[in-house]
């Protein structure tokens, strides 16, 4: 499921990959998603009547609120599903400001189904607005999290490339081979239901693709580390170690003795890839402390901008003023939103505000 624009494309790269996920697209601007390539033959629920929430993480909220009975009757159509991954920024409006909301629907709606989020973080030369609502998706994350709203973290770090779309390319390949674990396996060791065991741990999950021009197992790990378009963890010690490597390059011994695993270990050889895939490891806390180290910066730039003291001029020994330019006021959004009928029960304010 992708919300909003960042998560519309992440869903679209998905289903480039491999037409066996199934779709859905949920966004407030019609024109985010329409001219992606599977929008076509993809669900799609638009929060009709709107054009986008303006990076308005309020605005978003609202719209959910609005239309949380059309909502639910499309996510139920998705019920019998095990496993629900949600893609979204963390810094815009729709999606950081509906997407944990949706989530909790869901899992409200379908108490079994498992949830992953798969969130982007900004770069820190964002503006501060797109810096402030990162912060504010994080707290909501990490009590979603705590709730047992959500049950896997992917965050996925827009610092570390170029351009989005090679970001988005590296992190839909990676997440797509680590669903597609079990089907690596050449032994037969590994099955669907532990690839979902390693996937949907508790916790954070980091996938590591092996570059097997480092025939040095650790070298290799290093270096996957080192370039991974996700945040790396705090510590790599994990609940789960799902792995498949090719014999001819590294051991399995080798490999099981670089981490300490906590409950389990799949791990098995493959004839075509080297991956490693860490699960139910500690929420990594330096991306965003990062975010908020330069959400600090920016404000105070932003604050200098509109220091007076030095629009003053001396003529003559006279003062001349400058005329009074309102720069400071009439900037802030409307956050205020449209009263929603909740669902009976399930969906009242208090549900919200749990």
């Amino acid at each position: 499921m992708g919300i909003g624009k960042t998560g519309n494309i992440l869903v679209n790269e998905m289903l480039n990959l491999d037409k066996r996920y199934i779709g859905l697209m949920v966004n407030s601007a019609i024109g985010d998603m329409s001219n992606l390539k599977n929008f076509k033959n993809t669900d799609h629920f638009l929060f009709a009547g709107q054009d986008g929430s303006g990076r308005n993480r309020d605005v978003a909220k609202g719209f959910v609120k609005k239309r949380i009975q059309s909502l639910i009757d499309v996510l139920i159509k998705f019920q019998d599903q095990k496993v629900a991954c949600i893609f979204c920024s963390s810094d815009g409006g729709t999606g950081s400001g509906s997407s944990l909301m949706i989530a909790k629907a869901l899992k409200q709606a379908c108490s079994d189904k498992k949830i992953i989020i798969c969130a982007a973080i900004p770069r820190l030369s964002e503006n501060e607005i797109s810096l402030k609502n990162a912060t504010e998706f994080w707290n909501e994350l990490i009590d979603a999290k705590n709730k047992k709203i959500v049950d896997t973290i992917y965050l996925i770090d827009n610092n570390k490339r170029h351009t989005y779309e090679e970001i988005n390319d590296e992190a839909t390949k990676a997440l797509d081979m680590a669903f597609s674990l079990n089907t690596f396996d050449n032994t037969g060791t590994i099955d669907q239901n532990d690839s979902n065991r390693v996937n949907t741990a508790t916790g954070y999950n980091f996938i590591m693709p092996l570059d097997k021009k480092y025939t040095n197992l650790q070298m290799a790990i290093d270096n996957s580390i080192k370039n991974s378009v996700f945040l790396p963890p705090p510590s790599y010690d994990c609940d789960y170690l799902g792995a498949v490597i090719q014999k001819e390059y590294y051991r399995l011994e080798d490999l099981r003795n670089k981490f300490d695993v906590f409950k389990v270990d799949y791990c098995a050889y493959s004839d075509s890839e080297n991956l490693i895939v860490l699960s139910g490891l500690a929420v990594p806390r330096d991306g965003i402390d990062i975010i908020q180290v330069a959400l600090k910066d920016t404000k105070e730039k932003n604050n200098a901008k509109y220091k007076e003291d030095d629009l003053y001029v001396k003529i003559k020994d006279e003062v001349v003023i400058e005329k009074d330019i309102d720069r400071g006021e009439n900037n802030s959004i409307n956050t205020s939103t449209v009263s929603a009928k909740i669902l009976e029960n399930m969906f009242s304010d208090n549900f919200w505000n749990d």
